[in-house]
């Protein structure tokens, strides 16, 4: 990504993660917003998936909720709660 790129050009990852970044800039009251991603993780290195774990822990510890849909087990790893959806979800999914 480099500064000035039309928001056009970005990927579904790179523009949520400029709206998250756009949401957490703004002042608002603790524990009152629900944040859906999809795949945020997508195209990140190691070291970014970490930050973001680190950046999505501190809204939910504010009271906020979020809700993920990832592939990404270091993601996964961290949440309260799994769905697990599809072909292969549930007591058919491999064990984790």
């Amino acid at each position: 990504m480099r500064l000035g790129q039309n928001a056009t050009t970005l990927s579904g990852g790179e523009a949520q993660r400029i709206k998250l970044a756009t949401e957490l800039s703004r002042a608002r009251p603790r524990g009152r917003t629900l944040y859906l991603l999809d795949e945020p993780t997508t195209g990140l290195h190691f070291a970014d998936i970490k930050r973001l774990i680190l950046v999505l822990n501190k809204l939910v510890e504010k009271g906020n909720t979020v809700v993920v849909i990832e592939h990404n087990l270091d993601m996964i790893k961290t949440a309260d709660w799994i769905i697990d959806l599809g072909p292969e979800g549930g007591t058919r999914a491999a064990s984790w």
